[in-house]
């Protein structure tokens, strides 16, 4: 997913290449996003599982203003909303917002939109 953040035009000309996953460096600059995985559940068949495993996905875009974290938060919606393909090796079945919301960091003075995905992909093998 941070690749896919990276290479969709419109996310890597507000942020070039400030994606993290989990929590951003002390003093990182705005705007940047966020990646976290909050849940996950697998898929289980009679007999055996199936790999496919729906993973939620929190994106938390961070700008100096409410108007840049929106405007950020709409091309990360863009750039993983209904998508599908491989991302960062994995293959990805489909991808669907399912919540948003936003709010004032008064310690950073910052601003942030957050998006919350559904991401359906195949589990790698490791065998």
């Amino acid at each position: 997913m941070i690749a896919r953040l990276l290479a969709y035009a419109g996310t890597a000309q507000l942020i070039g290449t400030r994606v993290w996953r989990v929590v951003a460096p002390q003093n990182t600059a705005a705007p940047n996003v966020v990646v976290s995985q909050t849940a996950q559940q697998r898929i289980h068949l009679s007999g055996a599982d199936c790999r496919l495993v729906g993973a939620t996905i929190q994106v938390d875009s961070w700008a100096a203003n409410n108007a840049a974290a929106l405007a950020l938060a709409e091309e990360v919606e863009q750039a993983l909303s209904r998508q599908w393909g491989t991302w960062d090796g994995v293959v990805v079945q489909h991808a669907f917002l399912e919540d948003s919301g936003n709010e004032f960091e008064p310690e950073t003075r910052l601003w942030r939109e957050r998006r919350e995905f559904t991401v359906w992909y195949e589990e790698p093998s490791h065998v």
